[in-house]
């Protein structure tokens, strides 16, 4: 009965893990809706966003790809939400603020992991306004994914 179990947990945990796509994105650790750390999913993890370089227009697009209309209302540096685990997946993302999601900003695609930040730099948002699409998967810990 063990074997089956530890068989089912792997497989829970696989399954978990296909449902996310590189470049989505999440805010955690904050008991408000809508504003958190910032961490992306890049390769089968969660990692964080390193402050170096963020500003208003990269809020901006990680509180649109979540789906909030008003995008955002202020960045936040300086692990505001705590510091986060894992990788520092980005550092210097230079959205220009109307890119659709984090992927469509300059310095993305060819960044992954190529950083010398630590996790007391971690970046975050505090978004705008309403939802106006459905937020994936909102947990017990209220982790917001698109």
């Amino acid at each position: 009965m063990g074997f089956v179990a530890i068989i089912t947990i792997l497989l829970f945990r696989f399954s978990l893990s296909i449902a996310y796509r590189d470049g989505d994105v999440r805010l955690v650790n904050s008991i408000y809706y809508g504003e958190g750390r910032v961490e992306v999913f890049y390769q089968g993890s969660w990692g964080t966003i390193c402050q170096n370089g963020w500003g208003l227009a990269d809020a901006e697009v990680i509180c649109r790809q979540l789906g909030f209309r008003n995008g955002a209302q202020r960045e936040l540096n300086q692990a505001t939400f705590g510091q986060g685990e894992g990788a520092v997946l980005l550092s210097d993302v230079r959205c220009q603020g109307n890119e659709d999601n984090l992927l469509g900003c300059d310095n993305v695609v060819d960044n992954w992991n190529s950083n010398n930040c630590d996790h007391g730099g971690d970046a975050g948002v505090r978004c705008n306004g309403e939802l106006y699409k459905s937020v994936t998967n909102v947990n017990s810990q209220l982790d917001q994914v698109v």
